[in-house]
């Protein structure tokens, strides 16, 4: 309301105030983002030139929402459609499903009754939940070998975990960038003669199966590591036993999974076990083995890990053998098995280790006086030093200490040299890097971080407008690390009305990207980055009209409910960088289980 009306005046029409000078309200608008839009009163959509060899984008009205905008048509790229599904839904409550480019393809087959692919927009059913039941038991001549006595379907407490394998390979959803939720089940006491059984639900399609039996029969009896598909409802029977239809010890002799382990100083308390790759997190493959005296064997079972059609361990597997939780400057000892050779984990032999060292410093910057910052510290061994000073790279100590606000720190370490990656605290203005250390040299360090790179672009439309208002975010690149990098930290800013932007990050390898504000009806920017040094120019990002992906999802009853308020995300590969997939955009379905994702071309 103008200045000097009031309210009762405004009701009125002022027609009783005439004194007031009463008018309509101006506002700002809210918004200076430009708005994909065409049409009458719009300009052509030619004015997005892009390459001769290309068609240019068409004006195209949404039969959905009756907006009109330019467009490239459908996307024609390979990647995947990550459904999560929110926990208020009927169907499968937080639930995550995947599904592929080739999923929302006319194949000219027949279809379900209010669902069809051959509709505009298609539409799809989400795969369908079955019912699981799992148990795992044994026979007796089964766990003979393991050294126990037990009747025959004795049931075992288990955790079972169904881990989502990609669409088209027998590789672990997640390290190809899709993240698809892992199933996690632990069974439960029924009565006899079932013992104790999982029952739950499960989604139609591929897994491994990754079944831990839970403490203290996990140092007894082996996980059980099986690829799996679910077509219908699942009784899933993990039997130990020398059954065609049982799983079996990988060696059940033991011939090539002993170990006999010394440690002058004692092993009390002390555990052993053989673990996965690191592409898998080193997640545990074996039974776990509590040592004792100074001396101990043992046999480390497994099952689903051996190089088929021989009992020889899979390559680059560990044996681990680690001290009780809470031992401080302790190495523990982490051997990698190459081409499953028992040679290399047959006798092992923890060496008697010097006098932990304590070790102290500053991190900071500025000469000549040197301003602290405060900071995370991560000291990762490289190679411990035994008590005659030979460097064992097999042994491995890692810990984790935070500075005082002047960036002052002080850990104990086993001697040796190590890779010591620091995070200065945001707002200090420096980047997080990687360092060494070598105790036996030195016990006090001044670590310099570099200063963070300030990254300056600017974000404009493919016809020249400048881009005001959209969110540019640089996450870290899931690429190997090469020499002294490190994974960087994310960061954000927003584009000013100009569309330039400036941004603090670390150096590193990122994702970029640049996503236009909500309703102007611009897809997401995706690029791959480097920065380096203290300032680094980014350029011009540009964001052309988008590809535009269109459906309606409905889970799988004959009723072809919608799925409402599903969270959709397309996950793809940026040309030219190769694996993992990254986000490329996602949309919300509506009551109707409509989605739109708008996702910008590729390459071309």
């Amino acid at each position: 309301m103008r200045r000097g009306c009031t309210a009762a005046a405004v009701a009125l029409g002022c027609a009783i105030a005439p004194s007031f000078a009463c008018g309509p309200v101006i506002g700002a608008p809210l918004s200076i983002a430009p708005v994909n839009a065409c049409g009458a009163g719009e300009l052509s959509c030619d004015r997005y030139s892009v390459a001769k060899s290309s068609p240019n984008a068409q004006c195209k009205t949404d039969p959905q929402t009756k907006k009109a905008r330019c467009d490239f048509g459908r996307p024609e790229f390979r990647y995947t459609i990550v459904v999560s599904v929110p926990a208020s839904s009927y169907y499968a409550p937080g639930r995550t499903f995947a599904l592929t480019n080739n999923d929302l393809v006319d194949r000219g087959g027949a279809f379900d009754k209010g669902c069809s692919l051959s509709t505009a927009p298609p539409c799809k059913r989400l795969p369908s939940l079955v019912p699981v039941s799992a148990q795992y038991t044994t026979t007796r001549d089964a766990a003979s070998p393991l050294g126990v006595g037990v009747a025959d379907g004795t049931s075992i407490p288990v955790r079972a975990t169904y881990v989502p394998l990609a669409a088209d390979a027998d590789v672990e959803a997640f390290g190809t960038g899709i993240p698809l939720q892992n199933l996690v089940f632990a069974s439960r006491a029924s009565p006899a003669p079932v013992g104790t059984a999982i029952s739950d639900a499960i989604g139609i399609g591929r897994y491994q199966r990754v079944a831990y039996p839970e403490p203290p029969f996990d140092a007894v009896f082996p996980p059980v590591f099986t690829p799996l598909v679910v077509r219908r409802a699942l009784e899933d029977r993990i039997e130990l036993s020398k059954e065609p239809d049982g799983v079996a010890l990988d060696d059940p002799d033991g011939t090539t999974r002993k170990s006999q382990i010394t440690r002058v100083a004692g092993l009390d308390g002390w555990q052993a076990w053989f673990a996965d790759e690191p592409a898998y997190g080193g997640r545990r493959i074996s039974t776990i083995k509590t040592l004792s005296g100074t001396t101990s064997t043992v046999t480390l079972h497994t099952i689903g890990a051996s190089q088929a059609p021989s009992t020889a361990l899979r390559a680059h597997t560990e044996i681990v053998v680690a001290p009780p939780k809470g031992w401080l400057g302790v190495p523990r000892l982490e051997s990698l098995i190459f081409n499953g050779d028992p040679a290399g984990f047959a006798t092992l032999t923890i060496p008697p280790l010097k006098t932990p060292v304590i070790v102290s410093g500053v991190v900071g910057q500025g000469e000549p006086t040197l301003i602290g910052a405060p900071s995370r510290l991560v000291f990762t061994s490289t190679s411990i030093s035994t008590l005659t000073g030979d460097p064992m790279p097999t042994l491995k100590y890692e810990t984790t200490v935070s500075t005082d606000d002047s960036g002052r720190f002080q850990t104990v370490l086993p001697e040796g040299t190590y890779d010591v990656t620091i995070e200065p605290a945001e707002g200090t203005g420096l980047s997080k890097y990687r360092d060494t250390l070598a105790t036996g040299l030195t016990v006090s360090k001044t670590f310099r971080p570099p200063p963070r790179t300030v990254a300056s672009g600017r974000a404009r439309l493919s016809d020249g407008r400048p881009l005001p208002e959209a969110t540019v975010l640089v996450v870290p690149a899931e690429v190997p690390l090469v020499g002294r990098a490190v994974r960087p930290r994310p960061a954000r800013t927003r584009t000013r009305p100009d569309g330039t932007f400036d941004l603090e990050v670390d150096q590193g390898q990122y994702t970029l990207m640049v996503d236009p504000l909500p309703g102007t009806d611009f897809p997401r920017a995706v690029q791959a980055r480097s920065f380096t040094g203290v300032t680094a120019d980014v350029g011009d990002v540009v964001v052309e009209p988008p590809l535009r992906l269109t459906f309606k999802l409905k889970d799988p009853s004959e009723s072809a409910n919608p799925i409402i308020r599903a969270n959709v995300a397309i996950y793809a590969v940026i040309p030219g960088r190769g694996p993992p997939a990254v986000e490329m955009g996602r949309g919300t379905t509506d009551t109707d289980g409509y989605v739109e994702i708008l996702l910008a071309p590729q390459a071309r």
